[in-house]
């Protein structure tokens, strides 16, 4: 196990190494946003460039802790003090910037963030990919009404959208009574967007059905697809779910509590998914992180009553039986619409499904001890 951790992080260094010309193209291209100065490089998570300050550092702190705490996440972060001194770029601007900018952050969709300390604004960059620009616009639109976010501005033209930076509390450094109140306004918030859609206006799908989708790829015969053809027999009736603009990529890591309220941020995976996906994706994110505590409470019937008033929004039934089912409904979503069109084109997806059953057998056996 340690040799592969080995091999990782050599294979992670090198790489990072070899992306400095292109930091350095993407400081170039932003540096009418930025303050002059010599900016330090930064792998761990998203890519980011900084100068050096007390804003960054607490920043990129607060950074650390919103994010899991794996044991490769702590390695690349002493890779990333190693490197930060065999990696710098200087940026001289002469010209009066638009922004006191002085971190950049790189998305994984090749976005860029740009974060002024002082006036508390974050500029996002998306001529990269407009497309993403729209999902993000278009998530907006559907959800500011029921959820607080920071953004403040759409610019069109520009592929660019402004939001306010926030002095958020970590997600690790959150009490358990500040958990227990985001999972209570994500749901309130989902039952508020729910009620005011129009119900004969929403499409609806067969979960089953989609599924077929799955099974005609080259993945139709790996353990997970069949694992997870067996968690839809769980309910064998022909099921219409309605298909909702959701957020598309739900987890703590993308909730900020800042003065005692929840703001959701990163919209770039909105997109339409079953009406359940973004409240399973809570918590199979955090299975995928190692803690299986809100996958349990699922099981065990902590959000029953909240579950039901979500399904009643719909005009539908909760069955608090069709756990396994529910979370196979979610998979199907996740598999079709993230998998084999975003993460495919930076990951194995054999390595991601192989990473799936294991989760799906951990969750099976908390099933059956309920």
């Amino acid at each position: 196990m340690i040799i592969n951790h080995e091999k990782k992080l050599k294979f992670y260094f090198m790489k990072k190494i070899r992306e400095k010309d292109y930091l350095i193209s993407v400081l170039e291209d932003n540096k009418k946003y930025l303050v002059s100065g010599t900016y330090r490089v930064s792998w761990t998570g998203k890519r980011k460039v900084y100068l050096k300050n007390k804003n960054t550092a607490h920043f990129l702190l607060k950074n650390k802790l919103q994010s899991n705490n794996s044991f490769l996440f702590k390695m690349k972060s002493v890779i990333d003090a190693i490197s930060a001194s065999l990696s710098t770029i200087t940026i001289t601007n002469e010209k009066e910037q638009k922004l006191e900018g002085e971190l950049v952050m790189m998305t994984y969709s090749s976005n860029v963030k740009i974060i002024d300390f002082t006036k508390k604004i974050i500029l996002n960059r998306m001529e990269a990919a407009p497309l993403t620009y729209e999902r993000v616009k278009q998530g907006y639109q559907s959800l500011n009404k029921h959820f607080k976010m920071t953004i403040i501005e759409f610019l069109d033209e520009e592929f660019i959208y402004y939001e306010k930076y926030l002095e958020f509390i970590p997600y690790n450094l959150w009490e358990a009574r500040d958990i227990k109140d985001c999972i209570n306004e994500i749901f309130n918030s989902y039952i508020r967007y729910f009620v005011t859609i129009k119900k004969g206006d929403i499409p609806t799908h067969n979960p089953a059905a989609l599924f077929e989708e799955i099974k005609a790829t080259d993945y139709k015969n790996h353990k997970t697809i069949i694992a997870v053809e067996e968690w839809l027999e769980e309910s064998p009736e022909e099921l219409l779910y309605p298909i909702i603009r959701g957020h598309g990529d739900m987890k703590f890591e993308n909730i900020l509590l800042a003065e005692k309220e929840f703001y959701f941020i990163d919209l770039e995976f909105s997109a339409a998914y079953f009406f359940i996906y973004d409240l399973i994706n809570l918590i199979f994110n955090e299975a995928m992180n190692g803690d299986f505590s809100y996958v349990q409470a699922f099981l065990e019937g902590a959000y029953d009553e909240k579950y039901k008033k979500l399904f009643e929004a719909m005009g539908l039934e909760y069955d608090n039986k069709k756990k396994l089912y529910y979370i196979a409904v979610y998979l199907v979503d996740r598999i079709i619409h993230y998998d084999l069109k975003v993460v495919v084109h930076r990951l194995d997806l054999t390595d991601m499904f192989n990473k799936y059953f294991m989760i799906m057998t951990k969750i099976e056996e908390l099933d059956k001890q309920v």
